[in-house]
């Protein structure tokens, strides 16, 4: 890929980034580098996720590991003809006590999609990573 992708930070996923934090500091640097991968490349970095319920946002939803399978995840939201990576959700807890199905990722990638295709710039921040 000649060009990486812009990985922008909604208001949204801040609070996300600001909980994940809190809970696992050490996981910092994993996350960081899950971040990375998915601003590089990102349709081989993660997994894409299936059943999305909402229409416009099928195909455009991944999800990567932190700190491993059994680690914490990151869902991300790619924007092709824009070349940008937003982040959806970062998980707090380890995958044995994560639940898809009790989280409101959906609703969060269509708010933050929404934001970004109705020009609601000042909802989003671009997150400079070091290389």
């Amino acid at each position: 890929m000649s060009q990486r992708f812009r990985f922008l930070v909604h208001t949204r996923f801040q609070e996300q980034l600001d909980r994940f934090v809190e809970a696992n500091l050490d996981a910092w640097p994993s996350l960081l580098t899950q971040i990375r991968k998915a601003r590089n490349d990102p349709f081989r970095a993660g997994k894409a996720m299936h059943d999305i319920p909402i229409k416009k946002l099928q195909g455009r939803i991944y999800r990567l590991h932190v700190r491993g399978r059994r680690g914490l995840r990151f869902i991300y939201l790619v924007d092709h003809s824009r070349q940008i990576v937003m982040g959806i959700f970062v998980s707090s807890e380890v995958k044995s006590k994560f639940d898809y199905e009790k989280v409101p990722w959906d609703e969060y990638a269509d708010e933050i999609y929404e934001d970004l295709v109705c020009g609601n710039i000042e909802k989003f921040t671009e997150f400079i990573l070091p290389d």
